[in-house]
């Protein structure tokens, strides 16, 4: 639109050659690494592609909702189509909205060694059973060539207190996943009158 084509090639390229080293050192590092996404749907899948990327495997993913079309009713907003379709299968994805008690269940499926869950709330869950989680506060943190380099310092961080989280899980009862009262999940109060 702007005839800027030649400056925003100049551009990429730049940042391509910056970024490289970086991030083939970030895959190096992150090889043989299991992770898991628990966030929005296409922030979700977005974040696999950015791991798949990095080397890192990805065999679960708990989303919490899922409508390819809800936004704007065009199906090629279809993010885990595009998922699917460059990357491959994620094999144990789960789409569930407000079931933190699965929480547990589905990481023992999975057994990933780092959890990227969006909403802080969910770190806890992942501690438990010893596996380090980032919360994301920043949904942006992994966008571009920079975003990439961002995303794999910061799985590195949370691997780095993998020992912590493994003491923790030693002296942390998990208890049964019908005591929800224990996670302080409750249904609303209905009024009565």
């Amino acid at each position: 639109m702007t005839n800027r084509v030649d400056k925003a090639e100049a551009y990429i390229a730049k940042e391509y050659a910056r970024v490289k080293p970086r991030v083939e050192e970030l895959c190096k590092l992150l090889e043989g690494k299991k992770g898991y996404v628990s966030t929005g749907s296409a922030y979700a899948h977005g974040l696999i592609c950015v791991l798949k990327e990095l080397g890192v495997e990805v065999d679960g993913s708990l989303v919490f909702l899922h409508d390819p079309v809800y936004d704007s009713g065009d199906p090629r907003q279809d993010t885990l189509a595009h998922l699917v379709d460059t990357y491959g299968d994620v094999p144990n994805f789960s789409v569930s909205n407000r079931q933190q008690y699965q929480f547990y269940g589905l990481l023992q499926r999975v057994n990933p060694d780092f959890i990227l869950i969006r909403h802080p709330g969910l770190a806890p869950l992942a501690s438990r059973p010893g596996i380090p989680a980032a919360p994301l506060g920043d949904e942006h943190i992994s966008i571009g060539y920079q975003g990439m380099i961002n995303l794999g310092e910061t799985i590195l961080e949370i691997l780095s207190r993998r020992k912590f989280h493994k003491k923790l899980a030693g002296h942390v009862r998990m208890p049964s996943p019908s005591l929800r009262h224990w996670w302080n999940i409750r249904p609303p109060s209905i009024p009565t009158s």
